[in-house]
């Protein structure tokens, strides 16, 4: 468990970074991810050059990690400059404005649209923690379960979710699996059972601890 939390320890920093941390371009990565395909130009063409800029910042970072980010502006600026220069060598970062929160996430459903994504949204949870039921009766290793939780997030295209959600849900689902094989443990441990293992344990001791 982590410190001062109820919630698993399953990942280390660097690993939950790889997932969730905000991507840091080189130049040749600029290059690669900020280039835009056509359906992709022409989902950029019909927006105002500020929208427009920041999208193409969205579709960068969406193909790198496939996730959406809350981001400072100083932490953004080398990517903007670089996508000014690249796709609107005629507008300065000054004439450059990020756009409001309803217009970002209108932008983050047609990035989903244009690649086939979709939230994780209570449906998609709900189908997620049953699959983790069914891991856990595989295996109770949180790290097991996470990686095949992310595994199959990826194979249908579902946007990773925050990561104190996967903590809590592997969390619950290892615990019941754990109770409900301690349950079905007693309900096997029948009283004859129960004397015979007491019996074995009775000359174990009396073997260890009997006369010199």
């Amino acid at each position: 468990m982590a410190a001062n939390s109820h919630r698993l320890s399953i990942l280390t920093r660097h690993e939950i970074d790889e997932l969730y941390a905000l991507p840091h371009f080189t130049d040749e990565e600029r290059r690669a991810y900020f280039e835009l395909g056509e359906a992709e130009q022409q989902l950029v063409q019909s927006r105002t050059t500020s929208v427009a800029a920041y999208l193409t910042l969205q579709l960068g970072y969406f193909k790198a990690k496939q996730q959406f980010f809350e981001y400072d502006q100083d932490a953004i600026q080398d990517d903007l400059r670089y996508i000014l220069c690249r796709h609107f060598p005629d507008k300065g970062a000054a004439s450059i404005s990020p756009p409001s929160t309803p217009t970002r996430r209108l932008l983050q459903h047609s990035i989903l649209d244009l690649f086939g994504f979709q939230l994780c949204d209570s449906a998609a949870k709900a189908e997620l923690e049953r699959r983790a039921q069914r891991l856990a009766m595989l295996s109770t290793q949180p790290v097991f379960i996470l990686r095949e939780t992310l595994q199959y997030l990826k194979q249908q295209r579902i946007v990773v979710p925050i990561y104190t959600f996967l903590q809590d849900m592997i969390g619950r689902v290892v615990s019941a699996e754990r109770r409900r094989v301690s349950n079905l443990l007693s309900d096997a441990l029948t009283t004859e059972i129960s004397q015979q293992l007491d019996a074995m344990l009775c000359a174990d001791e009396s073997m260890v601890c009997g006369p010199l």
